[in-house]
């Protein structure tokens, strides 16, 4: 009971901070939309350690990525989004940077970890 107290206090602030960015349209559908799953809670304190909602170059280049591959993400008149329950996996995902093309099977993925790769220059 206090760990979820706890989480929707956490919640809030960052919803908040989310539409005092300028970025979605509604603090309520966005609350509603993460509701009591745990996965967004998870995904939406990620976003506060990253900050990429803070840099409006980042989500300039987000807005253009999601119409470019037609995904279910709508934006307002003034090009907030507008996130709800059908797309909130989504939008907090790709908030966090979280969705990625293999180099292997050259597919789109989505992961919940990413490490930075350092490669090694062979060629001295």
């Amino acid at each position: 009971m206090y760990i979820r107290a706890g989480l929707e206090a956490k919640r809030d602030v960052l919803v908040d901070a989310l539409a005092e960015n300028g970025i979605i349209t509604s603090v309520d559908d966005l609350k509603v939309a993460i509701g009591t799953n745990k996965p967004c809670y998870v995904r939406l304190v990620s976003a506060e350690e990253t900050r990429y909602f803070e840099d409006q170059h980042v989500i300039e280049d987000m807005k253009n990525i999601i119409a470019e591959h037609e995904w279910q993400i709508d934006f307002d008149g003034g090009g907030k989004f507008i996130v709800d329950e059908n797309n909130i996996d989504l939008f907090l995902k790709l908030i966090n940077d979280k969705r990625f093309i293999s180099l292997i099977k050259k597919q789109m993925v989505d992961a919940d970890r990413v490490e930075i790769v350092k490669t090694v220059d062979n060629a001295g």
